[in-house]
């Protein structure tokens, strides 16, 4: 009896128990780091030594249930009333509410969530909630859906053009003053198409709020952008930043510097930021798996805890304001310039020079003159192409032709480097022979006019001599 008594209450706690679920956000005035213990309705402040610290207990409203799921993660929003933050349950519709003011915490929908809208880019506009594309059902959508607090349910917006296939592991971003979303490097995938393969569209597009239509204004042409968004890790892909004016993507380069790129989703001009005094060394845009760090993010604020013990507790919290940071980038380009052997002026560089090679073949064509008789023409240079230096070398070499050339001292002195360095004179000297060289090939139609050899007496001394077969021409040189 003792024994089924102690099953029947272990198959209970299994099936009532379930794990603890806290969801982490950056208070959007204290610009400090928080949780919500929604398993012991608390909320608690994070302090220097990585503790929580207890804020206050949290009134959960049960007038609507709050129906959570075990393990998930919730995005916050502020909303569009001071002290409130709209929280959403990863991969769900489900929409709750969080008061620091009264402490209250409830769900505001009324909806059943369709768990195709993981990782959709949410935003406030116009005092509602909207949320663009996402993942579900094996596949990305690009729908535009808005919360309508009415019916407490979510509704789709009808809308004209064509947006991307699929709006998912992108950059979007809604722009309040122009009433537009922008949008760009996203991804379509569907597992019924093309054996389930994610695709890149590198176009870049905007939803008019006011024409309800979709347009495409461009195309991501700038390197090294669109080679680095094109293999950016998917965990960067699924976690992207937008502070309000700029989206940013931060690289750790060859030579370990970290790199911050700032894309203004206004006018899509691109600059970067070269971490050289390893400022931000341990800083990041999201949270990866490092161990004791953890990324908290709202608006123009990242915030980094580091619990690291060689850390003192005062340095660990490292807040830095992402729209400050982009005034030391430097300006690279916009997202849509092309490759410059693709750009207008180059073109028509490319166009001109072969309308003119094609008139000038024109022109000489025997096709629109006569034809003269062939006269042999003998084509020769002047001596006078040499310096005064260049043929006192030549002639000190007709005149040890005997001797088997001149050594390398004295042919350095003849250049002109004694007073260099042994290597700077060996790097002249070999330039200014072949320069030399090339001078004499118009002349004696040699190649090799003045000779490199190893000396018969000694094969590790050089020597220099000239071709046997240039000293009659060399000879007349004066």
């Amino acid at each position: 009896m003792y024994k089924l008594l102690s099953l029947i209450f272990f198959l209970f706690l299994s099936v009532h128990s379930h794990a603890s679920i806290v969801t982490y956000f950056l208070h959007p005035t204290e610009i400090h780091p928080y949780r919500l213990d929604l398993t012991n309705n608390r909320l608690e402040k994070l302090n220097p030594n990585g503790q929580w610290d207890f804020v206050h207990d949290v009134n959960i409203d049960t007038s609507n249930p709050l129906e959570l799921l075990d393990e998930i993660f919730f995005y916050s929003l502020p909303s569009e009333k001071p002290g409130v933050l709209y929280f959403f349950q990863h991969c769900t519709n489900k929409v709750f509410t969080l008061d620091l003011n009264s402490f209250q915490f409830k769900r505001i929908d009324r909806t059943y969530y369709r768990g195709d809208n993981c990782y959709a880019y949410r935003f406030l506009a116009h005092n509602t909630i909207y949320s663009l594309g996402g993942y579900g059902f094996w596949r990305s959508n690009n729908h535009l859906i808005k919360f309508e607090k009415k019916s407490d349910e979510w509704e789709a917006i009808n809308s004209f053009g064509t947006p991307s296939k699929g709006i998912f592991r992108g950059f979007s971003a809604y722009i309040p003053e122009r009433d537009e979303i922008i949008s760009f490097s996203n991804h379509y995938h569907n597992v019924a198409e093309d054996f389930g393969k994610f695709v890149l569209d590198e176009g870049i597009y905007k939803f008019s709020f006011s024409k309800k239509t979709w347009t495409k204004i461009g195309e991501i042409s700038l390197e090294p952008l669109k080679s680095m968004l094109a293999n950016l890790e998917q965990v960067q892909f699924q976690d992207t930043y937008f502070s309000g004016k700029y989206f940013v993507i931060q690289i750790i380069e060859q030579n370990g510097i970290r790199a911050f790129y700032f894309i203004d989703a206004r006018t899509l001009a691109v600059s970067k930021f070269d971490d050289l005094p390893m400022e931000f060394a341990r800083f990041s845009l999201i949270n990866v798996d490092e161990g004791s760090r953890k990324v908290y993010r709202s608006g123009n604020y990242i915030v980094n805890y580091l619990a690291h013990a060689n850390i003192r507790p005062e340095k660990r919290i490292m807040k830095v304001n992402m729209d400050e940071l982009a005034k030391r980038a430097v300006f690279i380009g916009y997202l849509t310039d092309k490759p410059w052997y693709l750009s207008i002026w180059f073109r028509g560089f490319l166009l001109a020079t072969i309308i003119a090679g094609v008139l000038k073949l024109l022109l000489n064509s025997r096709r629109f003159f006569s034809s003269p008789k062939p006269v042999k023409k003998v084509v020769s240079f002047s001596p006078e192409i040499l310096d005064d230096q260049s043929k006192h070398l030549i002639h000190v070499l007709l005149n040890h032709t005997d001797d088997e050339g001149i050594d390398v001292y004295e042919i350095t002195d003849l250049l002109g480097l004694s007073l260099l360095s042994p290597d700077a004179q060996r790097y002249k000297r070999s330039a200014l022979i072949k320069e030399l060289n090339g001078k004499l090939a118009l002349i004696t139609h040699s190649n090799q006019t003045i000779q490199r050899i190893d000396s018969s007496l000694d094969r590790r001394q050089k020597r220099y001599i000239l071709d046997p077969n240039t000293l009659e021409i060399l000879k007349k040189i004066k």
